[in-house]
């Protein structure tokens, strides 16, 4: 008989635990957990080691409310101050805190470029990977009460989740489009019970949604709706908007060439009116000239006679 060892931490955090997550095996000293608190404490343990507690981080000021962790081992926490704090693994040390921004933040979501964060005003805030300071860009979800939940259910397509709706919106990303909603969890026409908690397969097939006051769990095949949306890249926009410019300049040039032909034919026919106004002066200045020659030839006439 085979007996596995247990071990229970009696007091891991000082104020109430709200956020737990599993490291990678890149993490320093054998990281196996991080937790978080109420207050914005977090931790790491090994608890395998006689001492379990590895690392313990005070950096942001109020509730984590999700942890996770990017290609680049790094432990990000998202907190109710409003910060995004990211955690080294490797080297077992804070590395960066973001910005304040313009709410609490709530769901994280690291891809192979972007991380995403779920803000309580209902926009979707936009990180480089590993580059968490400062912010690149805000998409609007459409839900009123925050996005409280992200999934990436293929590269550059987001489900979203709030606890203030029962529906699963669909967000395109770079270029940004939301794309309506994927179906709702529970009755359609009762939007009571918002969706509390969303995960998603490792091959991200399946969508599970849970929604805790009415102790539901809803399983989505996310193949059959995600087939269905054609994918939106940022160069097809971005031809869009190069030939709507082009069109729009080609009809600039259009009508200077034409001012600019005007202008030309004008020129032409001032040309021939000065030439005449030139020839009109002369011809009036020869009269004037024979006429004084015709009046002194008369005077001299006089005196000889």
């Amino acid at each position: 008989m085979f007996f596995f060892g247990t071990r229970c931490i009696l007091k891991c955090h000082a104020s109430t635990p709200s956020a737990i997550c599993t490291l990678p095996p890149t993490a320093l000293k054998s990281q196996q957990l991080a937790t978080a608190d109420e207050s914005g404490e977090v931790k790491t343990w090994n608890l395998d080691a006689v001492d379990p507690m590895v690392r313990k981080f005070n950096e942001q000021e109020e509730e984590i409310n999700e942890l996770n962790v990017d290609i680049k081992s790094n432990l990000i926490a998202t907190s109710s101050d409003g910060t995004l704090g990211a955690y080294d693994l490797r080297k077992a040390k804070f590395k960066v805190r973001s910005e304040l921004m313009h709410s609490e933040l709530f769901a994280v979501c690291p891809t192979k470029r972007y991380v995403y964060v779920g803000g309580e005003d209902g926009y979707v805030e936009v990180f480089n990977l590993n580059e968490y300071g400062n912010l690149l860009e805000r998409i609007e979800s459409g839900f009123d009460m925050g996005v409280n939940g992200i999934v990436e259910l293929r590269p550059g397509l987001l489900g979203l989740s709030s606890q203030g709706s029962n529906k699963m919106r669909l967000l395109n990303v770079m270029p940004s489009k939301r794309l309506g909603f994927a179906g709702f969890h529970g009755d359609e026409k009762s939007d009571d019970d918002g969706i509390d908690a969303i995960t998603i397969s490792t091959d991200k097939s399946t969508v599970y949604t849970m929604i805790c006051m009415n102790c539901t769990i809803k399983k989505w095949n996310m193949e059959e709706i995600t087939d269905k949306i054609p994918v939106l890249r940022a160069q097809d926009a971005k031809n869009k908007k190069n030939r709507k410019v082009e069109g729009f300049f080609d009809q600039m040039i259009d009508k200077n060439e034409d001012d600019d032909d005007d202008d030309e034919d004008s020129d032409s026919d001032d040309e021939p009116k000065s030439k005449k106004r030139r020839a009109e002066d002369s011809d009036e200045s020869s009269d004037d000239v024979e006429g004084e020659d015709e009046e002194d030839e008369e005077e001299e006439e006089e005196d000889t006679d």
